[in-house]
């Protein structure tokens, strides 16, 4: 679980030196401490962040003792159940004699649960409904903040019937999160066009909103995932969120009409995708799924290239669909 952290230890000269890290939600803060009895100590030091397989995921440097240094996990890795490391590295910096500066090291595990995903995007909602509550000034801002409150009652459903071994069941309360959220969204775009709404306040709301349902998606993916040895449900779940990502990126990009058959081509892609999961949760053959998925994705570059030759979109942004598109495929396999 993420649990507060504080260690503490002593050098060689017996001066107190401290390293604290706090979690705060899921934000951790580290500072160091060099009890020297100088105030303007030149104690510094650096920390990094890697996962189960070693990669640095976040680092940072500490260039002034008593000051806070905050780092908060990188979201795709927070999704995924795992073991982090956390490093961090301390000396005073005394040269005033060779041998005189004293080092310090420390490394301590950071476990993130299952539990810890799906109560993560509980919180993002919360704080989501509060956004809403301060700066949404429809006077149906409440129906949205229910809605919501909805979405959240979902996932605690889900997660209970996921660790029940009830796996299937739980795929279908986070569908059902799926729809509430994508229900909140368009009340959202829709108010938008009838009521006056800051544009900074809008576009906060529908990232938002894209982050809470990326973050869903992940959590099918690591459902499948639960109790088993590999993370192939994941991995479908993050292909599923690069599609829906390249959707809202094509939404901003190409108007409506022009890009009507190209987003139908890829929804259908992560329909197939996120039916290859119920499929994996019943031991079913779903190979035919992603095979579908790839035949889906050229006719997407088809629908691409048509409207590069009809000149609906440039050159650039034909390359940048195409890209995406390819990348796709080459993680479908």
């Amino acid at each position: 679980m993420l649990n507060d952290v504080t260690l503490e230890f002593y050098l060689q000269n017996l001066n107190q030196h401290s390293i604290l890290i706090l979690k705060n939600e899921y934000v951790w803060n580290i500072s160091i401490l060099d009890n020297d009895g100088i105030i303007d100590s030149e104690a510094s030091g650096n920390f990094s962040l890697a996962d189960q397989y070693g990669n640095i995921i976040f680092s940072g440097q500490i260039f002034q003792e008593e000051s806070i240094y905050s780092f908060s996990m990188d979201l795709m890795s927070l999704m995924k159940p795992t073991t982090l490391t956390l490093k961090i590295y301390a000396t005073n910096n005394d040269l005033e004699w060779e041998g005189d500066e004293e080092t310090s090291e420390e490394t301590r595990t950071i476990t993130i649960t299952l539990e810890d995903s799906f109560k993560y995007v509980v919180q993002q909602i919360e704080n989501l409904k509060e956004f809403i509550k301060e700066n949404n000034p429809y006077c149906f801002k409440h129906f949205l903040i229910k809605i919501l409150t909805c979405t959240q009652q979902k996932l605690q459903c889900a997660y209970t019937q996921v660790i029940q071994d009830n796996v299937l069941c739980g795929l279908y309360y986070l569908k059902t999160a799926l729809c509430y959220i994508k229900m909140v969204e368009s009340i959202i775009l829709c108010s938008s066009r009838m009521y006056y709404c800051h544009d900074s306040v809008l576009e906060y709301i529908i990232m938002t909103l894209n982050d809470i349902r990326n973050n869903v998606v992940l959590l099918k993916g690591i459902s499948v995932d639960y109790k088993q040895d590999n993370d192939l449900g994941y991995h479908i779940a993050s292909i599923e969120v690069k599609i829906l990502n390249l959707m809202d990126f094509i939404g901003e990009n190409i108007n409506y009409y022009d890009s009507k058959c190209l987003l139908g081509v890829l929804k259908k892609v992560a329909n197939l995708l996120e039916t290859t999961l119920f499929y994996m949760t019943q031991d079913l053959d779903y190979t035919c799924l992603l095979t579908s998925a790839q035949k889906y994705l050229e006719l997407a570059k088809c629908k691409v290239n048509y409207l590069l030759e009809v000149e609906k979109i440039t050159q650039t942004l034909a390359d940048t669909l195409l890209g995406e598109i390819s990348e796709i495929q080459n993680d479908i396999g």
